[in-house]
This record gives C-alpha cells, structure tokens and sequence, in this order.
C-alpha cells in the first residue's frame, strides 16, 4: 500500500474488488490504449511481458501521481521465477530491469511504495527463504540488503513509505520450519533496522500481509496467525505507537472459512481511521473479511452480498472512502463500492480467454482514479499480469454564493453558500489531483477548499475592474486571476507572462485558461477574441465575427 492519497466523491465512496473479481478504484485518466477493453470507466490494459516469458503476475502497486506508477510481482521463464517491475508513464508501461540476484532462480516483489516519481521501495523474498528489498531512484533499481539480522527465513510481504528516509516494511520469518514469527523493518534512508515485532505465543505460526503508517511513528500492520495444532487461522494485528509495537486487538467474523480466517491487507487514511480486508484463508466457502478502527482495536465491518471470497488489497482516501481488490471461487470479478457500511457492485472487464482473474493489489488517488494489479488467474496454461485502471469523471458546477454541486466521481469539499460575501463567486478552478478548489469572488477574494492551499488574493485591493476568472499552475501550488481589463495577478508558482491591463479592448475580458506546462496562458474576451501571453499559441479567434451571444470563458485542448 502506498502514501499516493484517494478518491474524492460527495458521499465518499469505496470501491471493492472480491476474490475472482477483476476491479479496482480510479487512478489513471489517460485514455483507454487502441483495443483496451472497456467496461463503465474500467479499461483493461496489458503490461509488456518480456521476451521468453512463459507467465507473469503482478502482486501490489504504487502510484506518486496519475501518470508515474510501479507495480512488482514475478516472471517465470522456464524453471526460473524472477522479480518483476512494470513502470506506467500515463500512456504505456514499460518493464524496468531488477538488478538483485536470487538464490536458486526463485524470487518475487510483494510489495511497493512509491512516495514520489524518483522513489520506491519494493520487498519480496526468494525462495521464501530469504528477504529482498529493491530501491528506485527514476531511472533503475539498487538492491538494498534487508535487515532480518540472524532471523531463519526472513519474507517481506508488504511495505509504505511516506519518503525517501521513512518506510515501513512487513513480513515473516521460519515459517518454512513450523516456527513462523512476525517481522518488522525499518528504512531511515540509509540502512533497514529490524525490529521484534509481537506474536500471539509459540502455539501459533505468525505472518503480516500489509501495513499503512498514517503519520510518521504512528503505522498499523495486519496478517494472520495459524495454530500449530489445529491448522486454523485468526486475523492478527499489531501496531507502531511511541516508538513501540504492540498487538492490537481483532475480532473473528461470525463465519468463516473452513481453514479460518485472515488479514491481507490495511489502509489507514488517518491516524484514528482504518480498514483491513482478508478472508477465510484456509479454503474456499468463507465470506470476505473487512474491519475497521484504529489503534485502539479492529472490528468487523459486515460484508452482506459476499458469500464466499478474499479481498487482497485496499486503498482507501476516508474512513469511508476505500477500494478492495480480491477473487473470489465462484462470482468472478466483482467492483464494490462502499459507502460508510453499505456495499455496492460494479462490473468490470473480463480477459481475453475468460478465466477466474486475482486482483492482488490496488492504489487509488483522492481523485478517484484506481489501478489494480493481479493475473489471469487459475485454470491457464501459465499466469500472465492482469492491470484494471478505472479513470474518474465528473464536474462541479458553482454558484455565484459559492454554492457547490458535484456529480459524478467528483467529491464536494466545501463551500460559501450560507456565508455573508463582499462580492459575488465569479470562477473556479480545480487542484490538479482533483481533491480540492478554489472560489474566486469579482473582488479577487480567495476561498480554498479540500487540499486547495491559499496563495494570495485581491481581496481588499482596489481593482480598476473585477475579477471575472481564475486558473490554477499545473502543480497546483499557484494561481492566476484575470480582470475584466486583462490584468492578470499571479500567486505562489505562478509566473506572470503579460497581460492586456491598461491595453484598450474592444470588449471586456472574461476568462483564462493556462497551457498544460503552465507556462503560459490565453485571455478571452466577450466577442472571442483571444490574446496569448507566454507559450500560449494562437489558433484563432472569433474576434470580428457577428456572434449571437457574446463568449463567456474557454477551456484548453
């Protein structure tokens, strides 16, 4: 699970994948590839596979932006199973060389977290016997020796890093000789510390699957803990508060599967807000395990309209804002979205040939695009990486009180409608991750919303003309404002390129829009006519044209 924040929707919404299901929350809002399979927002994309590759399967995913991704898994090629990456530049993945060896042919990448486009960190083992951990710095992988010390048969199964010197990574050790213990490693920048994480005693056999660390010295970790006499599994959790783990505690779903029950994977959103997913791990026939909380202790969170399933992964961007990716043995791939505690389903796009297809892993961004990751599933000749990108869609509409109206995939996040205004909204302008806005009123005062940070105003200057629009850099920390005279007033990283201020028009400006690098931007005017100021190129304009109403904005191609 990665620090990359989800979804936005006015009731904050959760979309869940379940065993066998193919699905997964928003994240890429690229188009669909020539031929990709479509089905309501989700598109099927391939990954490259390497030359000679018999198989391939993606186990987790990471994502710094929309269009800088990582998911790791593993190749087979002959009798070798080897660790794989595959980069997504938000147009087509590339699979990127992992440099580190592995005893006997055998290793896979469980885990990654990428904080950002020149960082990741990935974790896996080989041959269950050894632990593996890889570092991206943009351009190629470093292999990082891990810190499992004097520990028999150290695996890392999961990891999040909030940056380049603060990751957390989660696994196991000697549970290939009946004497499985929980591992937790530290990343400080430089080296791994392993730390002796709780156990539930000598009688049980424990693993963690995933961990999410909300804030720095504050993380949650979850998996599974098997009686050594019984072969039964009950979730386990521990958690990271005060510079101490500890086990955190759990509860049994009402039913499970005939081999018990498990945790795969968590998200916590904030420090006071959790979900962890999993199911009935020793069989088939068990309903998908969700729960939900904090610290303090997990509870079980219903699932009614799963009969049996497990879900492997989840990202959430609220407490009840999340995405669970999984299989499930008989219902095939399956999308649910959940809604504080009420679950609804979705289709999703089926691989070519059919199949029962895994989703392992699943990143989600406040936006509410999603990327999942997983393979075709069983009953194939060999496994081949299966990746489902669902695009977010959607609009606000404002009123000139500041009233705010979303639909579709967007999430309200706030308002001026009921607040006294000096002067009426006369514009907005989303952040580039679609998780916050910005109002402007004619006088140029600024209301931010969501993760929209406040850059300056004209608010209380004397303006030869109103404000009329705004437009906000690509990076979403600056802004620019247009008056109806053309004087451009740029804040935080936006730079100032010119501006008709003082310049005599034939009709008052009336919006802006910025290039895509942000480093130049066009003025319209009510009879469209258009004036270009740094890269902005001119393509035309109806400027001595009759029109039959006068323009009133325009938008970037």
């Amino acid at each position: 699970m990665s620090r990359w924040t989800p979804m936005y929707r006015c009731s904050l919404v959760v979309a869940l994948i379940v065993l066998g299901a193919a699905g997964a929350l928003p994240l890429l809002s690229s188009p669909a590839p020539v031929g990709a399979l479509t089905t309501a927002g989700w598109q099927l994309t391939p990954p490259p596979t390497s030359s000679g590759s018999t198989g391939n399967s993606l186990s987790a995913v990471s994502c710094a932006s929309r269009d800088v991704c990582m998911a790791v898994g593993s190749e087979t090629n002959g009798n070798f199973i080897t660790p794989v990456a595959e980069q997504w530049n938000g147009t087509a993945w590339t699979e990127t060389a992992v440099t580190f060896s592995t005893p006997l042919g055998i290793g896979r990448l469980n885990g990654v977290s990428c904080p950002s486009w020149n960082f990741c960190m990935a974790v896996g083992s080989s041959s269950g016997t050894v632990a593996l951990t890889e570092q991206w710095n943009g351009s190629a992988w470093t292999s990082i020796p891990a810190a499992s010390g004097t520990a028999v048969h150290p695996v890392l199964l999961g990891v999040t890093c909030s940056s380049s010197t603060e990751c957390t990574a989660v696994g196991s050790t000697g549970l290939v000789d009946g004497d499985g213990q929980t591992l937790i490693e530290h990343w400080d920048g430089t080296a791994w510390t392993a730390t002796a994480g709780p156990d539930l005693g000598a009688t049980f056999n424990d693993e963690l699957f995933g961990v999410s660390c909300p804030a720095v010295g504050t993380c949650l970790a979850v998996g599974q803990a098997t009686s050594v006499f019984a072969e039964i599994n009950s979730p386990i959790a521990v958690g990271l508060s005060s510079g101490t783990w500890s086990l955190v505690p759990t509860m049994l779903p009402s039913t499970s599967g005939p081999g018990g029950s498990g945790l795969r994977s968590i998200s916590c959103p904030t420090t006071t807000s959790c979900v962890a997913v999993g199911a009935g791990v020793g069989g088939v026939g068990g309903p998908p395990l969700a729960e939900t909380g904090n610290l303090s202790g997990l509870n079980v969170l219903p699932t009614p309209g799963f009969s049996e399933g497990t879900m492997l992964g989840v990202s959430c961007s609220s407490a009840t804002s999340c995405t669970v990716v999984g299989r499930s043995a008989t219902t095939g791939p399956v999308v649910a979205d959940l809604n504080g505690s009420s679950w609804s389903l979705s289709a999703t796009p089926t691989p070519p040939g059919g199949g029962n297809p895994v989703e392992n892993g699943i990143d989600c961004s406040a936006r509410g695009d999603c990327l999942v990751v997983g393979d075709d599933g069983p009953g194939f000749p060999s496994n081949f990486a299966l990746i489902l990108r669902f695009v977010a869609s959607g609009y606000w509409l404002d009123g000139s009180d500041g009233g705010v109206f979303a639909f579709g995939d967007t999430v309200f996040y706030g308002s001026t409608a009921g607040l006294t205004l000096n002067k009426p909204i006369v514009g907005m302008a989303p952040t580039t991750d679609a998780a916050g806005y910005w109002l402007v009123a004619s006088d140029g005062g600024i209301f931010s919303f969501g993760d929209a940070a406040f850059y300056g105003s004209t608010g209380g200057m004397t303006l030869a003309q109103p404000i009329v629009g705004m437009t906000a850099t690509p990076d979403s920390k600056g802004y620019w404002l247009v008056a109806a005279d053309g004087g451009v007033f740029n804040y935080g990283d936006a730079a100032f390129y010119g501006s008709m201020g003082g310049m005599p028009l034939t009709q008052p400006i009336v919006g802006l829009a910025a290039t895509p690098d942000g480093f130049g931007y066009w003025l319209v005017a009510s009879d469209g006519g258009i004036f270009a100021f740094g890269d902005a190129v001119f393509y035309g304009s109806t400027g001595g044209i009759t029109l039959a109403k006068p323009i009133v904005g325009m938008a970037p191609g």
